[in-house]
């Protein structure tokens, strides 16, 4: 919190609240009364304080150094930044700046707010600068880190000015007077010919300054000219549309009366045809009763003929059955000595067979050694089952195990799992982006972090200790159009925090290394040098070109134990700051070493005002996200699990396979034993069988002796009677017939007659409605043209009137009351064609172009006028006193 302000002094910083500012997303400190210090690694905002308090109190951002770009201060990913800075006022009105940095806005995007209101940038400074004295294009008063060399250059005098300046206006006004007193005393010494010198001079200077009055007099009369072309172009643009208007509404007038007559002509046609149509309908009608008619008799005729066919079979079929009387006596006999051939073959086969008794003994003994064989089987298979249930439950076991430790090995898997129980919104961003790929015009790395495969533990950790944490975050796209799609969707519509970073077409560019390949093989030989921090890792291609471009990981070595002692003892840290193109200047480095189980990493950076090298030692923290998934300790416990588990297996195969041959044996037995009992049990099946193939033999034979016994006379008496009534119903219905087929014929004659008048009257109708379809569509063909000048001449009345509201108001030739104004005068000066106004107004506009637009010459004429006059007067002075 901040202290009590009567504790401050007018004019120091009391808060600093910033918003999406460079690395600092909301961030609020208060600064002491007294001395204040920021300390902090390299990159961590420290440089970035002086430049929000710079840019807050009304600085441009070219006194910083950095850029003359103010939006590039705007944190990544984000499109507005805020800077509030509290001053401590000299009475009691505290004053609180805020300035916001729209990236999204025109020109400088840039608004100041002073206590709420909406102000200048130019009114802040001047509060800045006059109220509390605070000078922040003074590098006396405030030096940026990029401004230091600006700030060495200074000669002995500038300091002495910039330094006056810092400790009072006042003390470098009083140094500006005494240095113009000092002048004047040796401009009084100068002489007549220096003071006609620059006398002639400002002629000189004025005749160019008159030249350049007389073009912008020329400029201003040919913009009034401009304007008044203009004016006149909307009339002339109106006059033109009004005889287009005029002409619409004769075209439209004649074609309406065109439309018309088409229609008085199509009205009797018509007419005629309606009652040709109700014609036809009459005959139609007439047809419809003929036609009905027609099927009344033919299903009258259809049903006679029908009745007679019937009473013809049923005469043929009495015919025949009394004829077959006399030898059904015949065929029954025959049968009989049919079956009793039958019944002696089945009672041979029946002696052929065993007493049932004997087969049923037979079966039951069967029987009992089957049961006995079961009883030894189940016992058998019991074993059998319980060496192959624990052989299973050994294999299920492993199968366990062996997934269990294949999603162990798979570090990527659970390295990812890992860090998106700790990063939720990682996680929600990564299943956003896995579920919608197909939204994406190519593919979509990320993040970072779970894309990369290091190969070892050291090169996870080297790898992690130097990519930034952002930079591992982030998500790699290929185009700028899935960068904007994945922005939108991810940050703007679900408000997630996403970093991304675009790798054009995810091509990997070719590498260039800060070594050559004799000195690579001089510090692998010598030094220990592994390699390249790049080498050590797997990754897409889009990925790697990443990490190239955001952290330089193709330019870092890494080494081991012999690395370090090199760069304790041997010097090695020169060595790799020695440019190899000759030209002695030195370079930046960066390598990893190892030490006792520990890591270290060494970065110089080159001063860019010195030259000199600073050299940076960081301690090298184990992985955390990069880290292995699964610690390789309980890799090997599940290892010497599997292995146990094999070795039960193999003690058990013996007695399995033991077991299979021993069951396999009894099966047999079984099989053979139920072979024996089926065999028995289907002659059991054979016997009965035949017994009751015999018994109903019999049956049959009784059967057929009683039909051969049967009297046939009475039957034969009852079919002949039967067959008299059907030949009298059969004449009857061979009458009706011919009765129904006199009228079918005479009614499908009419018909005949009455389709031929149809076809007549339809064809005469046909003629009248395609001589009608022609009409109309020479009438539709006129409405359509109607239409469509209709269309135009509204068109064109609309334009007309829009033009003339137009030309009424850029050139009003008529004030209220209906007077005609001057202006109406002065176009009828004009060209009357319209292609010849627009080629004077061209020929203006280029014209005014072609002069430049400076203002302020005619005042800087007018002073120059003004200083000459005063130079004669000096110069008669002069001399006089000469």
């Amino acid at each position: 919190m901040a202290e009590a302000i009567e504790n401050y002094k007018p004019g120091s910083v009391r808060r600093v609240k910033l918003k999406n500012f460079l690395t600092y997303h909301d961030v609020e400190f208060f600064p002491g009364s007294r001395l204040n210090i920021v300390v902090g690694a390299n990159g961590t905002g420290k440089s970035s304080i002086l430049c929000a308090l710079c840019l807050g109190l009304g600085g441009n951002p070219n006194l910083l150094g950095r850029a003359d770009d103010l939006k590039i201060f705007v944190a990544h990913n984000q499109v507005r930044a805020e800077i509030e800075v509290e001053l401590v006022p000299e009475e009691n009105e505290t004053h609180v700046i805020r300035r916001s940095i729209d990236v999204e806005a025109t020109g400088t995007g840039s608004t100041f707010f002073l206590n709420g209101t909406k102000v200048t940038q130019k009114h802040v400074r001047k509060l800045v600068k006059d109220t509390y004295k605070i000078q922040i294009d003074n590098l006396c008063t405030f030096l940026p880190q990029d401004k230091v060399g600006n700030f060495s250059g200074f000669t002995p005098k500038e300091l002495l000015v910039e330094t006056e300046k810092a400790i009072s206006p006042h003390l470098y006004d009083n140094h500006l007077s005494l240095i113009e007193m000092q002048g004047k005393l040796k401009t009084d010494e100068t002489d007549v010919v220096s003071i006609a010198d620059k006398l002639k001079q400002l002629e000189e200077e004025n005749e160019q300054l008159e030249r350049e009055k007389k073009s912008m007099e020329e400029r201003e009369k040919l913009i009034l000219d401009i304007g008044k072309l203009k004016q006149k172009k909307a009339w002339l643009k109106f006059d033109e549309s009004r005889i287009i208007a005029a002409q619409k509404k004769t075209d439209k007038e004649n074609a309406k009366r065109n439309l018309k007559e088409a229609h008085a002509h199509l009205r009797p046609l018509r007419e005629k045809s309606e009652a040709v149509k109700n014609q036809v309908s009459m005959v139609k009608n007439r047809a419809k009763e003929l036609a009905s008619e027609v099927k009344d008799q033919d299903r009258s005729f259809e049903k006679c003929m029908s009745k007679y066919d019937k009473f013809q079979d049923e005469i043929e079929s009495c015919g025949q059955e009394v004829n077959s009387i006399d030898s059904l006596q015949r065929r029954a006999q025959k049968e009989v000595e049919k079956q009793s051939r039958k019944v002696d073959e089945l009672n041979k086969q029946f002696e052929q067979y065993p007493a049932q008794d004997e087969l049923n003994d037979a079966r039951n003994k069967t029987q009992q050694e089957l049961r006995a064989i079961k009883g030894r089987l189940d016992r058998a298979k019991k074993e059998m089952n319980a060496v192959n249930a624990k052989a299973d439950e050994l294999h299920s076991r492993s199968q366990t195990l062996e997934r269990k430790l294949k999603k162990m090995q798979d570090d990527k898997a659970q390295r990812k799992a890992r860090i998106f129980r700790t990063q939720p919104n990682l996680k929600n961003t990564f299943n956003f982006i896995d579920s919608n790929r197909e939204m994406f015009r190519r593919p979509v790395h990320g993040p970072i972090v779970c894309t990369i495969d290091p190969k070892n533990v050291n090169a996870a950790t080297f790898v992690e200790q130097h990519v930034p944490n952002t930079t591992l975050k982030s998500y790699v796209v290929e185009c700028d159009e899935d960068y904007n799609l994945l922005y939108r969707e991810v940050n703007e519509k679900r408000n997630m925090p996403i970093n991304i970073i675009k790798v054009p077409q995810g091509r990997l560019e070719s590498i260039k290394r800060m070594y050559s390949d004799e000195k690579m093989n001089m510090f692998k030989s010598d030094h220990g040098v592994l390699g390249y921090l790049d080498e050590l890792i797997k990754c897409p291609d889009a990925v790697l070109q990443a990490l190239i471009n955001f952290s330089n990981l193709h330019s870092v070595l890494v080494g081991n134990e012999k690395t370090q002692e090199s760069l304790d003892r041997h010097g090695l840290l020169d060595i790799l700051s020695e440019k190899e193109d000759g030209s002695g200047k030195p370079q930046a480095s960066c390598i990893f070493s190892m030490s006792r189980g520990k890591s270290y990493k060494y970065t110089s950076q080159v001063s860019r005002f010195s030259g000199k090298i600073f050299l940076r030692v960081d301690d090298v923290l184990p992985a955390k996200m990069l880290a292995p998934g699964i610690p390789q300790q309980q890799k090997d416990v599940l290892i010497e699990e599997l292995d146990q588990i094999q070795s039960q297996k193999l003690e058990l195969e013996p007695v399995a396979q033991a077991a299979r041959e021993t069951y396999q044996v009894i099966e047999a037995e079984g099989k053979d034993g139920h072979q024996k009992l089926n065999e028995t049990k289907r002659i059991l099946g054979d016997f009965k069988t035949l017994m009751l193939k015999v018994a109903t033999a019999k049956r049959k034979l009784e059967d057929v002796n009683q039909e051969a016994s049967k009297d046939y006379e009475a039957e034969k008496h009852s079919l002949i009677k039967k067959l008299k009534k059907h030949v009298q119903s059969s004449i009857q219905m061979l009458e009706a017939g011919g009765s129904s087929h006199d009228k079918l014929m005479t009614a499908t004659y009419m018909l005949a007659g009455n389709k031929m008048t149809v076809d007549g009257l339809v064809a005469c109708a046909q003629r009248m409605e395609e001589r009608i379809t022609e009409k109309e569509s020479a009438s539709k063909a006129l409405e359509d043209v109607y239409n469509e000048i209709s269309r135009a001449f509204v068109q064109a009345r609309d334009n007309l009137r829009k033009l003339k509201n137009e030309a009424d108001k850029i050139a009003p030739l008529k004030s209220a009351d209906g007077t005609e104004l001057p202006l109406k005068a002065e176009l009828e000066a004009l060209p009357e064609s319209l292609d010849e106004v627009e080629i004077r107004l061209e020929e203006a506009v280029d014209k005014v172009e072609s002069i430049q637009d400076n203002p302020e010459v005619l005042q800087a004429y007018e002073q120059r006028k003004l200083e000459i006059e005063r130079t004669k007067k000096r110069l008669g002075g002069l001399e006089q006193e000469k």
